[in-house]
């Protein structure tokens, strides 16, 4: 492979993604196993989601094997996909949208602290002596 030689791929669906990704691997000569390597993937990773019958999907491992691969992804409208979406849609009413809601959001340190602070200390926990359950009993006589 030379350095200068382009590679560039239309890429409408996740098969195609993965084809592109097993013709870059050809392209540049790396085996699966070494490419796992590379990429810092677990052994025979790439195998699985490289494979022309799906055995694994890619997932969270797609960065490091496009970084890997000297590839970036380049996201562009489809015009024609767009309209179609469009014409079947139903509109979203915009006056329900909640904008700003941080109800499920991750409470700050500080505000963990401060409802920690407004809810009744703990009261200790009494102690009570335990009786003996008749199996313990029965073995502690059997000891004897």
């Amino acid at each position: 492979m030379t350095a200068a030689t382009p590679f560039a791929r239309f890429v409408p669906d996740y098969d195609a993604l993965v084809g592109a990704l097993r013709e870059r691997s050809e392209q540049m000569e790396i085996a699966r196993l070494e490419l796992d390597r590379l990429s810092g993937l677990a052994d025979g990773y790439a195998g699985k989601v490289l494979s022309p019958t799906r055995i694994k999907s890619i997932g969270s491992s797609l960065g490091p094997l496009l970084q890997t691969l000297g590839l970036i992804l380049v996201v562009v409208e489809d015009p024609a996909a767009r309209d179609k979406t469009l014409a079947r849609r139903t509109p979203f009413d915009a006056s329900n949208r909640r904008v700003g809601n941080h109800c499920n959001s991750k409470k700050s340190p500080a505000a963990a602290r401060s409802v920690a602070a407004a809810l009744p200390a703990p009261q200790p926990v009494q102690e009570r002596p335990v009786a003996p359950s008749r199996q313990s009993a029965g073995r502690a006589l059997a000891r004897h």
